[in-house]
């Protein structure tokens, strides 16, 4: 049959392939569909997508009910073959995205029940937990917007609701979610698939949550930036907390700075979240995506004035808090778990966070000079310590933080030895009222570094 339909395709007059197929029995031409799919190696010299394109050519859409049965029918064979899981057999998936390819334009010729129906079947394959072709997705994305052009409102809700609540495959999270940013959904159904797919985060193996992400961050351009985002910020503070997730975490901050720099409103969401929420302002992953989000010109001023308003406040509360000494029996101040927080972060920038260095220098830089232009404000309050003699406030213990993280930032990262020393210097020359800070931070770099700071010795001397 192959033979005879490829050759009444080559003929001028198309109604000798219309009449032929019309004559011949349905069941028939989808086993020569089925046949012909599974054919990689063009049989009789006959291409499978030449031969598809003869039934869809020998099938008008003007051609009546006969001709967009046999259109739907070529569709469901195309949507079974998909549904067989043969991802790793590059031919078939290079026939695959041929077929898809040559089908997609012509979906939009079916009347709406004969796309509810092909919708359906999809659906019936995602409910299965089983890997699902990306191109079946493709034809998903297809039908669904051409419902929603049809302003189709039952037949999408049946939809929506068997994919939403469907098991997915955690195989094909990421190319659901990709085919969700592409379809048209109103905001209930995309505030819906959003709370399913931060749901979803939690089954996914680590490998692949930075993908995943990612494609939330896309669909975070339709809306409910605040739940993307947050529901991203609470999975990192629930779940990763070990060696293994410092890549998948350092890719994370990644993508959200790219997406922040191409949506602004994401970026002032980032900064709300963060100043509403006392829990994100001790967690380590918030901290170190702020920090990666700082490298973003029209946000780093913002984000260091957040983090440095955070930690002051924070140190000074704990000030407040020694007075009663029966309440620190009872709580960790949050200045002990912010310093903690910042040094680890300083520790994992050497593990592969390299987004978070200049900013994290920076940040040091800043709190320094902040507490030392604050003068004796907290002078009435001052512990001296009995082992060093050194006066102990909030200023004095921000201070030190600072330099503990800038010791760290120099004893890792040749990038920013020079700009330390540059800075420890011009403090010093300038007679700046940090720079008593800054010489402790010198004396603990030549100490500990002696030989690291034997090629700067012009910049110091």
């Amino acid at each position: 049959m192959e033979v005879q339909l490829f050759k009444l395709s080559k003929q001028s007059d198309k109604k000798l392939l219309v009449d032929f197929l019309n004559e011949t029995p349905s069941d028939k031409i989808v086993d020569t569909i089925k046949a012909k799919l599974n054919d990689l190696h063009a049989t009789n010299d006959i291409d499978t997508v030449l031969l598809l394109r003869s039934i869809l050519v020998g099938s008008p859409v003007e051609g009546g009910q006969e001709s967009l049965k046999r259109r739907h029918l070529l569709l469901e064979c195309i949507i079974e073959w998909l549904s067989i899981d043969n991802t790793d057999d590059i031919e078939r998936s290079k026939q695959a995205s041929s077929i898809v390819n040559l089908v997609l334009p012509e979906i939009e010729s079916l009347p709406s029940e004969l796309l509810y129906a092909a919708g359906l079947k999809i659906i019936e394959v995602i409910k299965q937990s089983k890997q699902v072709h990306l191109r079946l997705l493709d034809i998903f994305t297809k039908i669904w917007n051409a419902l929603s052009a049809a302003n189709e409102i039952t037949e999408l809700n049946d939809l929506f609701d068997g994919l939403i609540n469907a098991n997915w495959n955690i195989q094909s999270v990421v190319g659901i979610c990709s085919a969700i940013n592409e379809m048209e959904l109103s905001d209930k159904q995309l505030e819906q698939c959003i709370k399913y797919m931060t749901k979803k985060l939690y089954d996914v193996d680590m490998d692949g949550v930075p993908p995943f992400i990612y494609q939330l961050l896309l669909i975070s351009r339709k809306g409910h930036k605040k739940k993307i985002l947050g529901g991203i910020l609470e999975y990192f503070s629930q779940v990763a907390n070990g060696n293994d997730d410092i890549s998948a975490e350092g890719t994370t901050m990644l993508h959200i700075s790219f997406a922040i720099k191409q949506d602004q409103d994401l970026g002032n969401e980032l900064v709300k979240i963060m100043k509403n929420s006392k829990m994100n302002q001790l967690d380590i992953f918030s901290i170190a995506t702020l920090l990666s989000v700082a490298r973003i010109h029209r946000l780093q001023d913002t984000v260091l004035d957040l983090l440095k308003s955070s930690i002051i406040s924070a140190f000074k509360d704990n000030e407040k808090y020694l007075q009663y000494n029966w309440i620190t029996k009872y709580s960790i101040s949050d200045s002990s778990k912010l310093s903690s927080t910042l040094l680890e972060i300083a520790d994992k920038s050497a593990s592969g966070w390299d987004q978070v260095i200049q900013s994290l220098t920076q940040l040091s830089f800043v709190l320094i000079d902040t507490v030392s232009s604050q003068g004796s404000f907290f002078a009435s309050n001052s512990i001296r310590s009995r082992t060093s003699g050194e006066v102990s406030n909030a200023n004095s213990n921000v201070a030190n933080l600072a330099i503990a993280i800038l010791a760290r930032l120099f004893k890792y990262h040749d990038i920013v030895r020079s700009e330390i020393l540059e800075q420890i210097t011009s403090r010093i020359v300038t007679r700046s009222s940090s720079a008593s800070d800054f010489i402790k931070l010198l004396e603990i770099i030549i100490r500990e570094h002696p030989h690291t700071v034997e090629k700067y010795l012009n910049m110091v001397c």
